[in-house]
């Protein structure tokens, strides 16, 4: 498995922590345990660290994530702060994803490359 999860009891923060490389079919896999995890420990807040992870994604799959993500049930509710390495091989797709989200007007989703930022930005 690319990823693990865990919830941060003290911070109600469902945690997602990937690694190596993840196409579409695993991206939504994570995601929908990820949900689950959230709806079993009735988080609203999720933080999914992306420093370990290389995105094998086209250009195409960034663009219908924001549709992918509301269709699973991700609502808008919800918080999710997503950490990426601004040292990726693949960098520009999450500045892509990040753009998509915002023309989409999703200002639940946001994207960091501090996890402190990413937890302060939740937890506020």
């Amino acid at each position: 498995m690319s990823w693990t999860i865990d919830f941060l009891p003290n911070e109600q923060i469902l945690r997602v922590t990937t690694h190596g490389t993840m196409d579409l079919a695993l991206i939504k896999q994570m995601a929908r345990e990820a949900l689950d995890a959230g709806l079993a420990h009735q988080a609203l807040r999720y933080l999914v660290d992306h420093r370990d992870m290389i995105p094998a994604l086209s250009s195409e799959d960034i663009f219908d994530l924001p549709k992918i993500n509301a269709d699973m049930g991700v609502g808008r509710t919800m918080r999710v702060a997503i950490v990426f390495s601004p040292d990726s091989p693949r960098a520009e797709d999450f500045f892509y994803y990040d753009v998509r989200n915002l023309s989409k007007g999703s200002s639940n989703i946001r994207q960091f490359s501090d996890l402190q930022q990413a937890l302060d930005w939740l937890l506020t």
